[in-house]
């Protein structure tokens, strides 16, 4: 399995500003332990693991420093964040 992770600032409009949080880019699903492990290790609220699919969009698991979180309302919004983020990047 290959990953990349980024750790990238939501919410702000320059680096080491906004909330942090990590995005895994991972190319096929990984173990539930293996991606909290990652999680704790980012240090951050929130680690967002995105797998593509066949219809070109992403399947999301959300993961907190400690526990799998829910990703509704105020996650989706900083993941929306996110999202922008990784494509200036790109």
């Amino acid at each position: 399995m290959s990953w990349t992770v980024y750790q990238v600032d939501a919410f702000a409009d320059r680096p080491f500003s906004g909330n942090p949080a990590g995005v895994c880019l991972l190319d096929r699903a990984a173990p539930e332990e293996w991606m909290q492990a990652v999680a704790a290790e980012m240090n951050v609220a929130e680690t967002a693991f995105l797998v593509p699919r066949d219809d070109g969009g992403f399947d999301l698991t959300l993961n907190g420093i400690q526990r799998r979180l829910a990703a509704i309302g105020e996650n989706l919004d900083r993941l929306s964040h996110l999202c922008d983020r990784l494509e200036r990047i790109a």
